[in-house]
């Protein structure tokens, strides 16, 4: 509602401006942008033709005419003179102006006249007095258009859709004098010059669509100043810096299937094959740094949060990605655990995958247990893993080229704290890169003898995970508070196998198990439960639990006072 009450009110100084109320005599009439004073569509990162409309009062005689158009410097980032037009009588010719000419803009925001963070181009006409013509007269109360200014739009995506009314205004030319002015043609009386700007609609670029989208390192760190080429076929369609804004770069090309390539001084060149551009479409991209020869990923391969059970083991498997030809020899790579979420590393069942699961050297090492890992701190170990290739049994080297794909080369078992109240955090520096009090940090060896690889590592946020329930409330469906295992859960767990097993609106499901019935461990719902169940009661055995699905709440004592929101929190059937 605003904008429109916004361009009535234009219209109506437009109106005025050109004489279609009372006006004041002798008075030129400027309307840049649209003559009615309705908003303008501007293609952002495009030239734009921005029209000039004069209308003056009723027999005023112009012999000169000196227009500067200003803009903001972060809308509007140059000038085209060369491609500005005028029209009649601001031709040249026989009966046409004398003098006719675009003149210097200021880009440079800081210098006088122009205020800061405005620069101008100014037009000038000058009627000669030996033709009786010449002079412009133009008194028909109906705009007529004088000139087009030749502007180009930055190329800003923020700007897509937006409404702005203060973009442009009257500037100022590179004199201290030279200020916008309109006089007759005896050049004895200036007047009153009215100019009115449009507000300006910023749509896509007219006929050609838009990619943008994020350059990040391996770090999800962002970078600038990246370099693109657009490609069609073969030929090179676009080359240039892409613009760098607010996080995001920017650039243009017509619709098509394009390979695009991305480069920079500092990081490897990036290729996207077939990529089709439409209108405007997203594409990000992750460079990898020049220095890095092999980048190895200790998590998983998409960054998403490896998922590690309260109290139970958690797979850390490490992969490794080659930008350059690699030959190893041997390799050591420690795994750092913190020891606030992680309570050690089971080196005996960690386990090796091709190409070190045929080296003569293998084993994961508890060696600097309780050892500062390198950058962190004394609340994390370190864990290792040697390999080396002896070539007198025929084992390969470990070889990559760049493009293939991430190889799974070792997995750690890590054993998680059994602190339940760490349940549901995602913690960013639950592992990291580790150091052997032996060997130092992680290096991996060139097998011609040359100096080693430089690694990059990569580590996965973790996601602790337990789950709310209580071992041996088998009715917890129920949901009654304080949770507790009694002779009714053993009525209730053998009254579903009485059902076979198919009445399913008894069971209590969280994340697709029925956790609180599995007494015994071995993930699954048998009778042996109800077993287990019985002998508890006897006072013959404890109850344990699925260690994929760890309780929040291992005993009674482990409760809260008041139930958690949501309670039972049981999944629908």
């Amino acid at each position: 509602m605003s904008q429109v009450v916004i361009s009535i009110i234009i219209v109506m100084v437009i109106a005025l401006s050109f004489g279609q109320a009372a006006a004041q005599q002798d008075t030129a009439y400027f309307a840049i942008g649209t003559e009615d004073g309705s908003d303008m569509a501007v293609g952002i990162g495009m030239w734009n033709e921005l029209p000039v409309f004069y209308m003056g009062d009723p027999d005023i005689w112009i012999g000169d005419i000196y227009h500067v158009l200003g803009a903001r410097y972060d809308i509007f980032d140059y000038f085209d003179s060369s491609s500005c037009q005028y029209y009649w009588p601001f031709t040249e010719g026989e009966n046409g102006w004398s003098i006719k000419e675009f003149g210097d803009y200021n880009d440079d925001t800081s210098d006088y006249p122009n205020p800061p963070g405005w620069h101008s181009l100014s037009f000038t006409g000058n009627a000669r007095s030996i033709y009786p013509d010449a002079p412009f007269l133009h008194s028909d109360n109906v705009p007529v258009m004088i000139l087009t200014y030749s502007i180009r739009a930055v190329r800003d995506i923020g700007l897509l859709d937006q409404t702005i009314c203060d973009a442009l205004g009257s500037g100022r030319g590179p004199h201290e004098d030279a200020i916008p002015h309109c006089t007759d043609t005896l050049g004895t009386t200036d007047f009153v010059m009215v100019e009115s700007y449009s507000c300006l609609w910023f749509s896509p670029p007219s006929f050609r669509s838009v990619l943008y989208g994020i350059a990040t390192d391996l770090n999800n760190a962002p970078i600038e100043s990246v370099h693109v080429t657009i490609e069609n076929d073969l030929e090179e369609i676009v080359d240039e810096d892409w613009t760098w804004i607010d996080g995001s770069y920017f650039c243009m090309a017509d619709d098509g299937t394009y390979t695009i390539k991305f480069n920079h001084d500092e990081y490897f060149e990036t290729t996207v094959e077939d990529f089709e551009i439409s209108f405007w479409d997203s594409l990000d991209v992750s460079l990898w740094p020049d220095s890095t020869d092999v980048t190895i990923w200790a998590g998983n391969l998409d960054g998403e949060p490896i998922t590690a059970p309260i109290s139970g083991q958690t797979e850390v498997n490490i992969y490794f990605q080659a930008q350059e030809h690699v030959c190893g020899e041997d390799i050591m790579f420690p795994l750092g655990i913190n020891n606030g979420y992680f309570e050690s590393c089971d080196s005996v069942n960690s386990q090796t995958h091709y190409p070190f699961s045929q080296w003569s050297i293998e084993d994961f090492n508890n060696l600097n247990e309780d050892y500062m890992t390198d950058g962190f701190g004394n609340t994390w170990d370190s864990y290792s893993f040697f390999g080396m290739r002896d070539g007198s049994y025929g084992d390969p080297p470990f070889e990559m080229a760049p493009g293939d794909p991430p190889l799974l080369g070792l997995t750690f078992l890590v054993n998680t704290s059994e602190d339940h109240a760490l349940g549901g955090l995602i913690v960013n520096d639950a592992i990291g890169p580790g150091y052997d009090p032996d060997q130092g940090p992680a290096y991996l060896g060139d097998c011609s003898g040359g100096p080693l690889y430089s690694l990059s590592q990569l580590f996965s946020p973790v996601r602790l995970v337990s789950y709310e329930y209580l071992p041996g409330d088998i009715g917890m469906r129920n949901g009654g508070w304080p949770p507790m295992a009694i002779g009714g859960d053993v009525t209730y767990l053998v009254g579903y196998f009485r059902s076979g097993g198919h009445a399913e609106t008894h069971r209590c499901d969280l994340d697709g198990f029925w956790a609180s019935a599995d007494v015994n461990g071995d993930c699954d719902i048998l009778g042996s439960d109800v077993t287990r169940m019985v002998n508890y009661f006897r006072g013959m055995t404890d109850l344990t639990w699925c260690p994929d699905y760890p309780p929040a709440w291992p005993t009674y004592d482990d409760l809260p006072t008041e139930a958690p929101e949501g309670w039972p929190n049981c999944e629908e059937y």
